[in-house]
């Protein structure tokens, strides 16, 4: 009995390792459909309600309930821009990629520092780079959702069996 339930631990434990690993895939995939929505209100809120930056990003924060454009916005104005979104990225985990941060520190270099169709210009480029993203991050969350779940089941019944 004590090694049914030994192998019932060991078997759940990496199930939901595998579980977590898919879980991650599809979470980049949203985050960055959020992201590039966000962009899509930002780009509104510059060419036509021509509010500040700060404001413009709150108001982006509450409507599409996106945390990171809601700490960008309060901390905005205590520190160069980039800075201002590399720690918001840091302290909102949204499981993104390296490049895909690194499309937003790009875009964070330009926002607030030029003219509104230079603006727009950079967040149309941004979200471009965001979309391919997305688009490869559905195509992996397709190709190895499954795999990292059934891995882990597998992996958590060789366990068991070996050690049983």
């Amino acid at each position: 009995m004590l090694k049914l339930s030994g192998a019932v631990l060991i078997i759940s434990a990496f199930g939901l390792w595998g579980f977590s690993k898919s879980e991650k895939l599809k979470n980049r995939n949203e985050s960055l459909l959020r992201i590039i929505s966000s962009l899509s209100l930002l780009e509104n809120e510059i060419s036509y309600a021509q509010k500040s930056m700060r404001d413009a990003l709150f108001t982006i924060g509450a409507l599409a309930n996106m945390p990171l454009f809601t700490v960008i916005s309060e901390t905005i104005g205590n520190l160069a821009m980039q800075e201002v979104f590399s720690g918001a990225l840091s302290k909102c985990n949204m499981n993104l990629s390296n490049s895909d941060k690194q499309a937003l520190l790009e875009f964070s270099q330009n926002l607030g520092s030029l003219d509104c169709a230079s603006q727009i210009k950079s967040i149309l480029h941004t979200k471009e780079l965001l979309q391919t993203a997305r688009n490869e991050a559905y195509e992996e969350y397709k190709k190895y959702s499954r795999l990292y779940r059934s891995t882990g089941v597998l992996l958590g019944v060789l366990f068991s069996l070996i050690l049983l």
